[in-house]
């Protein structure tokens, strides 16, 4: 089989069953955007610190969590392995398994800035511990 024909294939094939069709940028960069939320919040974690644990830079983990750029599929993997393992990626699953984002709702923008609040609290505990 020719190149051609196995791309003319892969290209004409159905996608599988399960999946809701293509992953969209903007669902992905809202998903890992809500990831890297958490994780600062729960952990404390300034972006140099997650930079550090993921092995990215600071402008890596800034971008992801303003929704402006992507991470790689190796720093994905890193995000659970060193972060709360697969329960941490469930809303990279979902996409993955057809589920489509739930819209933001008023109560989650709240939910975002009270996470925020709570890592600003805790950063200030530590550096005033120093």
């Amino acid at each position: 089989m020719s190149r051609a024909d196995t791309e003319a294939q892969v290209h004409n094939s159905e996608p599988s069953p399960g999946l809701f069709g293509r992953i969209s940028s903007r669902d992905y960069r809202g998903a890992v955007a809500q990831i890297v939320r958490e994780i600062k919040a729960e952990r404390g974690y300034t972006n140099e610190r997650l930079a550090e644990i993921l092995g990215c830079s600071e402008t890596t983990v800034y971008n992801a969590e303003n929704e402006n750029g992507n991470l790689d599929g190796v720093t994905m993997l890193n995000l659970g392995a060193m972060c709360g393992g697969m329960k941490r990626l469930r809303r990279i699953e979902a996409l993955v398994n057809g589920n489509p984002p739930e819209p933001r709702t008023e109560d989650d923008e709240l939910a975002d800035i009270e996470l925020r609040i709570g890592a600003f609290r805790a950063r200030r505990v530590r550096e005033g511990a120093r």
